[in-house]
């Protein structure tokens, strides 16, 4: 269950809390879906209960609420959707929290973002980017995938356009390549990898460079070595998440 709780919350959240595309996503019927989501509200209601004195506001039923569905995303692994959803509370719930609570909050976010940053710092430079924006109000929870799906796009082009201005190679064949890496494979057995090579042109790199090589097919190598490194360093970390 607590698999199928964390499951039920990124539908609410991807599917911008719409009942039939929840429904959709889990593959599951309409029976099935109302009696989860009326024993999901109990569960709400049974902590509010617990955790919270009767004189208190509703901003604090608010936080044990928002706690409550926060902690569905708790694991050993901090992953960028785990950051989202916190992004995405933060953004709903901010109004309607003190500032110790929204200090929090954010003290929760950030640490996060350190902690993913460590196994991918690509994509935490962009969940860096939309929390602040968010921060500063100039980002909805409601328009935070597109953003992020905008910024790692841009982030993902960026690198390609450098490598390919590099190594003067048809970017879109390098993108063919890109989107379907997998870091299994020697590069040489890559799809779309002799299509690259074969746009290669080493007497154009040549003419970049202020040392040239003595054996023009040490280009070669050197090119293959840049390209596998990039695609996983720079490339797998934004396509694999």
């Amino acid at each position: 269950m607590p698999a199928f709780a964390k499951a039920y919350q990124d539908a609410k959240f991807y599917a911008e809390y719409d009942a039939d595309q929840i429904k959709k996503s889990l593959n599951i019927d309409d029976k099935f879906f109302t009696e989860y989501n009326a024993n999901y509200q109990n569960v709400i209601n049974h902590l509010k209960k617990k955790a919270v004195d009767p004189d208190d506001g509703e901003d604090v039923q608010q936080l044990v609420e928002m706690d409550y569905e926060l902690s569905l995303y708790k694991s050993d692994i901090i992953d960028y959707s785990y950051i989202m959803r916190l992004i995405a509370s933060y953004s709903e719930q901010a109004g309607n929290l003190s500032e110790k609570q929204r200090d929090k909050h954010a003290e929760e976010i950030i640490d996060s973002i350190n902690k993913f940053s460590a196994n991918n710092p690509q994509v935490a430079d962009i969940l860096s980017d939309l929390w602040g924006k968010v921060k500063a109000g100039q980002l909805q929870s409601g328009d935070l995938m597109d953003e992020f799906n905008h910024e790692l796009g841009s982030k993902l082009n960026t690198v390609l356009d450098d490598f390919s201005s590099k190594w003067m190679v048809n970017e879109d064949r390098l993108d063919y390549m890109a989107r379907h890496y997998n870091s299994k494979a020697p590069i040489e057995e890559q799809p779309g990898f002799t299509e690259v090579k074969d746009t290669f042109d080493w007497k154009k790199y040549e003419e970049t460079l202020e040392k040239k090589e003595k054996f023009p097919f040490k280009y070669t190598k050197q090119f293959k070595q840049d390209l596998d490194k990039t695609l996983r360093e720079d490339v797998e970390p934004l396509m694999d998440i």
